[in-house]
Parts: structure tokens; C-alpha cells; sequence
């Protein structure tokens, strides 16, 4: 067949700037993500630096498990379980009355002695229940 037009005339080449904006980083190292409401790529709060290292602030969803080769570090706490699960959290001083989590949560005292660096929060609601092993 011969056809009166040599191309689809709907056919927009990647020139067109109006379909996308150009991402203009402003953030080094930073990971590139769409923004789903101007539709333009823009960077992310992810930075991957030079050494590979990820930081950033946001969550991490997986089914799966976190491999590390190196120290994961927390700053506040880690949850187990759910938003409402047992916590692993740490602190210089005794967390009886100062420091609120579920019951099942276990604090490491790094200002403790003997029989005062590990708690389990046995009982209670809020800041109380804490127990020294």
C-alpha cells in the first residue's frame, strides 16, 4: 500500500519539551524520582554518595530483609512488628518514668552498670514498666 502520509501525524518527537520537564538537579548525589503532580522529574530525598552510601530521610518498604555489610545506624528507634509493636530504644539514663514504648520493647542503657544496661518493658501504659535484667 501507499499511503498519502509518510508518518503518524500524532507522532511528537523527544524534543518536545512540553511532554516532560528536564530534571535540573539542585542536590548532589541526590536519586532522581518523578513528582506525580507537576509531572516533571525532580530529585529526591534519597542520596546515594560517592561510596555508595544511602541516606535520606523517608521510609524503605520491602516483604523481603535489609542486607548490610557495614553498621546500620538508628538515630531514635527501631520498631518491630507494626506502628504499634515493641521498640528497641537506647539512652544514658533509667527509662522508668522517662521514656514511653509498648510492652515487649527493651531499652540499652549506655550510662547503666551491673544489672542497670538492659530493661524490658514488662507492664503498664506509657512511660512505666520498665524492668532491669
Amino acid at each position: 500500500g501507499v499511503a498519502a502520509v509518510p508518518s503518524r501525524e500524532d507522532h511528537v518527537h523527544p524534543s518536545d519539551t512540553s511532554r516532560v520537564t528536564r530534571l535540573t538537579s539542585t542536590t548532589a548525589d541526590a536519586a532522581v524520582r518523578f513528582d506525580n503532580t507537576s509531572g516533571a522529574l525532580a530529585d529526591s530525598v534519597v542520596i546515594i554518595g560517592d561510596t555508595g552510601n544511602i541516606s535520606g530521610v523517608g521510609t524503605l518498604g520491602t516483604t523481603g530483609k535489609i542486607t548490610a555489610g557495614a553498621d546500620i545506624e538508628v538515630t531514635t528507634s527501631i520498631r518491630v512488628g507494626g506502628g504499634s509493636g515493641p521498640q528497641i530504644l537506647t539512652g544514658a539514663d533509667d527509662p522508668e518514668a522517662s521514656v514511653t514504648a509498648p510492652v515487649g520493647s527493651v531499652y540499652l542503657r549506655t550510662g547503666g552498670g551491673a544489672g542497670t544496661t538492659f530493661y524490658v518493658k514488662e507492664t503498664g501504659v506509657g512511660n512505666t514498666g520498665w524492668d532491669a535484667k
